[in-house]
């Protein structure tokens, strides 16, 4: 038999202390909890009971209140839903507020660097996401509402994404924003800390009465035990209670439906009517359970192939029906319906295996959605994120039709993510595979837990991708090319979890393999390219792992390996060999050879002038400023760092700017600086370069704040402390040295922990606490000496010095100033890059220093002594094998002329 008519109606019955659950939270603006997470089986009327509650909320809205809310509820198992910023961008298009048009437009710019074809810096897309967040919650927090209620479905069916915003966004909109009110529905409880703010609200069945009423509420009056029957075998959900009332009005008896069925036997008897609609609503249903990753009037035209139907009115009709998700037709996107999830599984479980047992039907529709999609795709050229979310869901239905082809065009969809260090793209792809993970060939297997291990490199989870890596190398079965990738990725892994030494060993291992290789491929061309590029990428690697321990000679040997195996392949590998000079130009400014640094840096500015990357140009140019900078020629330095300003905002790179404007506000801070103590002006904290350094410093720090970049953050608050120390603001100097010594010691620097340490115990010398600075002088020369860090351990002990001669404790304090004035001159195996005229410059600082103070001593007698134990430290004294009497016997000389002229000097002194 034909059904003649539509399913019954949607109609809420019940539910009256869910619905005054709901009232009390909208109305209490001041509650602990803010969320109210719906949760319970399938089928239970979870997102009926919101949509009443979205209801609720509109009609309040109508009748006067201030409420801003979502309508239509974020299906967190919409594609567009499976990532950060595309739920934002749905609250921000419902919300419908003018404080979101910035960052719509922000978000426009986002989308522009997917769409480049130029190789993106590693951080461009996740710094460019967290600003976005960080726009998204500001504009968020100036709304002006009683209340903002956001609205979610299906939480059960979440990504790693979604997770990620329940943890670190969706708390900070209620921080920022005390006003709202989330409810987030699905059929587990969601797990957001702390607990406190979350109201779980467990969804039971429908109680008899409740389901009586359901019956009567359609105008079907049943017995006490056929209700209760009923309510049994529907195990009081409502979508079955709906499907009865159906089967009631066309034709059956309540005795033939609570006839011996079992609960199973009831559900199947209830979908299998799908089959007796009209076409094409039946086909229609039939098709939503089958491809329900997006059902829109297209595909249902493409599927059914039928001219004379009116998609549209079939969307339109299906939306009607009580275990339908319809989703209205918004600016560029069409209208969509989706089955209940639950109604979903029970037709693919009972209708489908009735209408078509073997599938050919299936089969065809699935080859023509794989082609639609794949139109879709090419048509779709200006929105790089639909192209992402057409793409994704292409790939979930080539996995149902042939797996190694899906699993082939998944490994072209995850290098292009890899290649734009796209990892929420990269998360995607994988969470697709993983539905199929036990059907994979172990060489299959073996490829998604690389890409795992790479996801875990990108979220900065090292020890879990270095385990996965670890697994995957030591398995005999590993393919040769995917080991050698793997090694290759885990020596970064070693390196940026601050295990160089293993990166280093693992590396060399690797590289005589290869040689061995590369020796015995010496005519094909083709095949030497990739691996030439292979080799240039672990050379880079192993040359990163030494630069990471200041090993800097090891570091240009590896760098410039590297650069010959790139150079061999030519113009493809352009942009690593100009990275590639830059990196050896850095490398030589800190060893303090800065004309090799200049000419490096200068042969990349050339190829990044031809390659034509702004992001790039500024690299170059930010490390030109930064030679300039030590050579002591501030123009130039001044003029490089403005041209990296220009390129980085043509770039649209914040964290370019921000490494600019702290290496900029060092200059100027500098600047300053000379003319305060060498020029001989007048001090003045207001001059116009400790102004412009401030605003540097200031920028610098806002943006590293919001990248969460603590290693570049440090730097900046060490750098901002310094300039408050110059410009004598002690107290708030004070404060900044705190934060970057925090920050040094929750990241392991040992270095900046000691630089920080000494940074304090000058600032507390020059505030008078002399005890305070004692400690810090103290624990950083300790540290500094156990680790070989010689300029700093020089300059901790020139501190030294100072705090015990102002204590008066002449013996001790010269000790400390030998000790200062010879390992000034010590090479530092970790070469802090000092240049030898930066150095010299600092030894010639605490030789005046040194000076200054013994014409300060009481008596003529005193003077000799302590003049006559310098020299005799400085007799003994010897760098690289060569007394210090013999490489720099100015000092001797200076001694003999302090102890010899004392009377002289010091009524000279006295009376300037």
């Amino acid at each position: 038999m034909m059904i003649e008519e539509k399913y019954s109606p949607k109609i809420f019955i019940g539910r009256k202390k869910e619905i005054e659950l709901f009232e009390k939270m909208l109305e209490d603006e001041n509650s602990v909890k803010w969320i109210l997470n719906i949760h319970g089986p399938g089928g239970l009327g979870k997102t009926q009971l919101m949509e009443q509650y979205i209801k609720i909320t509109k009609d309040r809205r109508k009748n006067g209140e201030n409420i801003l809310f979502i309508e239509i509820p974020i299906d967190l198992y919409w594609t567009e839903h499976q990532r950060e910023l595309g739920i934002l961008k749905s609250i921000s298009d419902q919300l419908k507020v003018d404080n979101f048009i910035s960052f719509d437009n922000s978000l426009k710019k986002y989308t522009k660097l997917l769409e480049q074809e130029e190789e993106l810096p590693a951080s461009a897309l996740q710094d460019r996401e967290r600003e976005l967040v960080e726009l998204f919650i500001e504009k968020y927090k100036s709304i002006k509402a009683k209340r903002i209620v956001l609205f979610f479905d299906t939480a059960e069916l979440v990504s790693d994404a979604v997770l990620r915003f329940w943890e670190k966004i969706l708390t900070r909109l209620q921080e920022a924003q005390t006003k709202t009110l989330a409810i987030i529905a699905g059929r587990e409880p969601v797990k957001i800390t702390p607990k406190e703010i979350v109201e779980p609200l467990f969804l039971d069945e429908l109680s008899v009465d409740e389901v009586d009423e359901y019956f009567k509420s359609q105008g079907f009056e049943l017995s006490e035990i056929e209700v209760s029957k009923i309510a049994k075998l529907s195990k009081g959900r409502p979508i079955f209670i709906a499907l009865t009332i159906d089967w009631l009005r066309y034709g059956n008896t309540i005795q033939e439906l609570i006839a011996d069925h079992t609960p199973e036997q009831f559900e199947r008897f209830m979908v299998e009517r799908v089959q007796k609609l009209h076409y094409p609503e039946d086909h229609a249903i039939l098709a939503m359970a089958h491809f329900y990753r997006r059902f829109n009037d297209e595909i249902l035209k493409l599927l059914l192939d039928q001219r004379n139907i009116n998609p549209h009115g079939v969307m339109r009709k299906l939306s009607e029906f009580s275990f339908v998700k319809y989703r209205p037709p918004i600016e560029g996107q069409l209208c969509s319906c989706t089955l209940h999830d639950e109604m979903r599984d029970l037709v693919n479980k009972y209708a489908w295996p009735i209408a078509e047992p073997l599938g050919e039907l299936r089969h065809e529709w699935e080859e023509r959605i794989i082609e639609y999609y794949g139109r879709k795709i090419d048509q779709t050229k200006q929105d790089p994120i639909e192209r992402q979310n057409l793409s994704q869901e292409r790939l979930f239905y080539c996995l149902n039709v042939n797996l190694k082809q899906a699993f082939d065009y998944s490994k072209h969809l995850f290098k292009q993510a890899t290649d734009k260090y796209d990892t929420n793209f990269m998360e995607a792809i994988n969470k697709e595979i993983a539905e199929k993970e036990n059907e994979l060939t172990p060489s299959m297997q073996r490829e998604y837990e690389f890409r795992k291990a790479i996801i875990a490199h990108r979220r900065e989870r090292y020890n879990e991708a270095i385990a996965i890596i670890n697994r995957l190398i030591e398995n005999p079965a590993c393919e040769e090319e995917l080991r050698v990738e793997a090694i290759t990725r885990l020596i970064v892994l070693y390196t940026d979890s601050g295990k160089a030494q293993n990166a280093i060993k693992i590396g060399k291992n690797l590289e005589k393999e290869l040689d061995k290789q590369f020796a015995g491929i010496t005519h094909i061309e083709e095949e030497r390219k990739p691996l030439k590029l292979l080799f240039g990428r672990l050379c880079n690697n192993i040359g990163f792992a030494y630069r990471s321990q200041n090993k800097y000679y090891e570091t240009i040997n590896y760098y410039r390996k590297a650069l010959k195996h790139y150079q061999d392949v030519g113009e493809e590998a352009y942009s690593r060999i100009a990275r590639t000079w830059n990196n050896i130009g850095y490398v030589y400014n800190r060893l303090g050879h800065n004309e090799e640094a200049l000419s490096q840096c200068s042969i990349a500015l050339k190829l990044r002038e031809r390659i034509k990357s702004a992001y790039e140009l500024g690299l170059s140019y930010n490390v030109l400023g930064i030679i300039y900078t030590d050579l002591l020629r501030a123009p130039e330095a001044e003029k490089y760092f403005k041209r990296a300003l220009d390129a980085f905002a043509k770039a649209e790179s914040r964290r370019g700017k921000a490494l600019t404007c702290v290496a900029y506000g060092r200059l100027m801070r500098q600047w300053g600086h000379y003319k305060d103590s060498l020029v001989g002006e007048p001090f003045d904290r207001n001059r116009e370069e400790y102004k412009k350094a401030s605003q540097m410093l200031d920028e610098a720090i806002e943006i590293f704040q919001l990248l969460a970049n603590p290693p570049n953050l440090l730097e900046a608050f060490n750098e901002k402390a310094t300039l408050l120390r110059q410009q004598r603001k002690l107290k708030e100097a004070i404060t900044f040295y705190q934060e970057s010594l925090e920050i040094a010691k929750s990241i392991g620097d040992l270095q900046k922990q000691i630089d920080n340490l000494q940074d304090l115990g000058i600032l507390y010398l020059e505030y008078g606490d002399l005890d305070k600075s004692l400690m810090h002088s103290k624990n950083a020369s300790k540290m500094a000496l156990n680790n070989e860090y010689y300029y700093l351990y020089a300059r901790s002990q020139m501190t030294i010095f100072k705090v015990y001669f102002a204590k008066k404790k002449y013996d001790k304090a010269f000790v400390y100033a030998a000790n200062a004035c010879i390992y000034i001159l010590r090479p530092d195996p970790y070469e802090m890059g000092h240049t030898s005229a930066k150095k010299n410059l600092v030894y010639d600082q605490f030789v005046y220093w040194t000076s200054e103070r013994i014409l300060q001593l009481p008596t003529h007698e005193l003077v000799k002594q302590k003049c006559n134990y310098l020299i005799d430290c400085w007799n003994t004294a010897e760098v690289d094998g060569k007394k210090l009497s013999e490489s720099y016997p100015g000092f001797i000389e200076k001694m003999e002329a302090l102890s010899r002229d004392y009377p002289f000097l010091k009524e000279e002194t006295e009376n300037e």
